[in-house]
């Protein structure tokens, strides 16, 4: 039923000239959760909603009967007829804002190669042509063949960050390449992140078993390297050295791909990386000491609360210029 007919039906409910059929319709309404069907997230959220609302009518209606029943139910129609345009309105801002946000993701399909791009504040999951899962940060760029022919699956990062649950193959490795460096796995989980902005490329195993192969060596270091799980690679792109370290805390790892923003040990290159990828922000900086470290895990916190956890504990300072610009120092 439209909002024009609940508007009218109310109206004569009010001036008690409903049919017998409009009275009950009415009557059922109040009586019974809603059921209409809405895109599967709206649908849970205006059921739980309408039903509190319906609960506390009806705990209005035992206590004060005296008010006159019929009074009492056109209360509650309006209440709930406010509450649906009240929701609708609200969610309506809410998808608008996500469909916006979903148009910046561009795909393209070029001479057999599909290419996805990521705006800042925004990731985006897909399936590759051979099952493997891929979650691809904010500000990342990748691309790879429309299909996997001969015996090698190709992908290519051009830049940031993503997460990849690889389809087991055994006789089609599965590599994906960074502009300074390879990894390959038959059947694993891991995630790369190469934003060239901090002159930095990791490579960490969640499971299975990956081979790292530096596409730039340098002198007699190995061309290749093997990971375990919980292990990690870095590769320093301006001086081309390398480190190897160990890992527990898988969410500093992954977590962003669930929603989370933890750092462990993080340069402050990181953290500005990551804070301004998933707010859509800038961050100006004017430390002068830029070499601390910093750890911390945050969930549901917003951007305020964040700069001042962060600023707090490292003693630096920041001001919001405007709502995408910070200034730290």
């Amino acid at each position: 039923m439209d909002i024009n007919k609940i508007q009218h039906l109310l109206k004569k409910y009010q001036e008690n000239s409903c049919s017998e059929d409009e009275y009950l319709l009415v009557d059922r309404w109040l009586d019974k959760n809603v059921n209409e069907e809405q895109t599967q997230n709206d649908e849970q959220s205006m059921e739980t909603n309408l039903s509190d609302i319906k609960r506390n009518i009806d705990r209005q209606i035992k206590v004060k009967r005296f008010i006159g029943y019929r009074f009492l139910r056109i209360a509650a129609v309006f209440l709930i007829c406010a509450s649906i345009i009240g929701f609708f309105i609200f969610t309506g801002n809410k998808n608008a804002e996500f469909r916006a946000k979903v148009k910046q993701i561009h795909i393209e399909s070029v001479g057999g190669w599909i290419k996805i791009s990521t705006p800042k504040g925004l990731t985006h999951e897909f399936d590759l042509p051979d099952g493997s899962h891929v979650v691809l940060n904010a500000s990342s760029k990748i691309r790879y063949p429309a299909r996997f022919l001969r015996l090698k699956r190709p992908v290519y990062l051009d830049e940031g960050e993503a997460y990849f649950s690889v389809f087991k193959d055994k006789k089609k490795p599965f590599t994906v390449y960074t502009s300074n460096c390879s990894t390959t796995a038959l059947g694993t989980a891991f995630n790369v992140r190469s934003y060239k902005n901090e002159n930095v490329v990791s490579v960490a195993l969640v499971h299975g078993k990956v081979r790292v192969d530096d596409l730039k060596v340098l002198g007699n270091q190995p061309k290749s390297r093997f990971l375990k799980p919980n292990q990690q690679i870095i590769l320093h792109t301006k001086s081309n050295q390398v480190e190897r370290k160990v890992f527990q805390n898988t969410s500093a790892i992954t977590g962003w791909s669930k929603g989370l923003m933890a750092f462990d040990n993080a340069s402050v290159e990181e953290v500005v990386t990551t804070i301004e990828n998933r707010f859509d922000v800038t961050i100006n900086s004017n430390l002068k000491n830029d070499q601390w470290k910093y750890t911390g895990t945050f969930k549901d916190e917003n951007l305020q609360e964040i700069m001042e956890t962060i600023c707090l504990t490292e003693g630096v300072k920041f001001k919001m210029l405007s709502k995408n610009s910070i200034q730290i120092n």
